[in-house]
């Protein structure tokens, strides 16, 4: 059959070169484009910036990097662009602190890393008892500065590296690295200092806010320089801490210490803030009366001596007996000895 026109009646087919087939230079464009949204975005992610808040530690990166892992600076915040694919360990330069307190509901610790309260003996208010007074439970915080001058690598290195302590600070992470390195390095020191100066006050001492800012100047200057020795450098640092003036940290200075003595302490000290919790006013009643019922004893038994020796010695003796017995700090301040019918009375020690 023949058709007219030389064409099959059917789908019509485009011909070769009529502008329906495969465009190479389409798929150059979109390439390009591709290729751009990809490395734009590599360089987005490959330079860090540091924020607001913090310093950054710097390592290089790469396999192009010949300083590839090593360390190489600190930078402060708002630096931006900090090398290829360079490694960055951010550490705070906001203050810092922590705290020892109860849970008011009794489950412990308030936040994580910080432990709770620090039993310890106050000091006694009969020296002659040979017993400590009655032991209370010291709450309060500590503040502090991690020190960001040219020792923060070698912070890291000792302590950020062991604990991941930086990973607190990084938004991608936000592990307990920081306050499980707090819990093994700061707490243990804090606590000893706190239970040493608790012993320097009585019960009474810790109502009175003279008695109280004296022991948070102790703790904070025994702190700041056990934390130094301890940690074999000067990483935690006193409120007054600059970064741009970082030999401020142990800068060290006169300063009035417990009893009106003086001493050569810290200009800067780690700063302690205490919340006293003293004991109920009946278990610091029932203390005293147990002081002075042990001294009352303790009398007892040299007078119950001395007059058994005056007995056996007769009255003179008795007499000579009575005045050495007053010679002894336990015994009261006057005596009757009584031998048969005859009876001696000690005039007693002069006040």
């Amino acid at each position: 059959m023949t058709y007219r026109g030389g064409r099959p009646p059917g789908p019509r087919y485009e011909e070769e070169g009529d502008g329906g087939g495969f465009s190479w230079f389409g798929l150059v464009i979109v390439v390009v484009v591709a290729a751009l949204l990809v490395g734009g975005g590599i360089l987005v992610f490959a330079f860090r910036s540091v924020d607001a808040g913090q310093v950054a530690l710097r390592f290089g990166g790469g396999a192009f990097d010949t300083r590839n892992g090593q360390y190489k600076a600190v930078h402060g915040p708002g630096r931006s662009n900090m090398g290829l694919l360079d490694r960055v360990v951010p550490y705070p330069t906001t203050i810092r602190n922590f705290v020892f307190a109860d849970d008011p509901d009794g489950q412990g610790p308030r936040l994580a890393g910080d432990a709770g309260a620090v039993p310890c003996a106050t000091k006694t208010t009969d020296p002659g008892s040979g017993t400590a007074g009655p032991r209370v439970d010291l709450q309060g915080q500590f503040l502090f500065f991690l020190n960001t001058g040219d020792v923060l690598g070698d912070f890291h290195a000792r302590y950020g590296v062991r604990y991941h302590a930086w990973r607190h600070f990084d938004d991608d992470v936000r592990d307990d690295g920081w306050p499980v390195m707090l819990n093994e390095t700061f707490r243990p020191v804090a606590e000893s200092a706190l239970v040493a100066a608790c012993r320097d006050f009585t019960v009474d001492d810790l109502s009175k806010q003279a008695s109280i800012d004296a022991l948070e100047a102790t703790v904070g200057q025994r702190v700041t320089a056990l934390l130094h020795d301890r940690m074999r450098g000067p990483y935690f640092c006193g409120t007054g801490f600059d970064r741009a003036h970082p030999e401020g940290c142990t800068t060290t200075a006169t300063v009035a210490g417990p009893g009106g003595r003086s001493f050569t302490g810290f200009a800067s000290p780690i700063v302690f803030q205490l919340k006293p919790v003293l004991p109920p006013k009946a278990l610091t009643d029932a203390a005293e009366r147990l002081t002075v019922a042990q001294r009352n004893l303790a009398a007892a038994k040299v007078e119950a001596k001395a007059i058994e020796a005056a007995r056996e010695q007769g009255l003179t003796g008795m007499a000579w007996v009575a005045n050495e017995c007053l010679k002894q700090p336990a015994c009261r301040d006057s005596m009757t000895f009584v031998a048969g019918d005859a009876a001696v009375t000690t005039p007693g020690r002069a006040r």
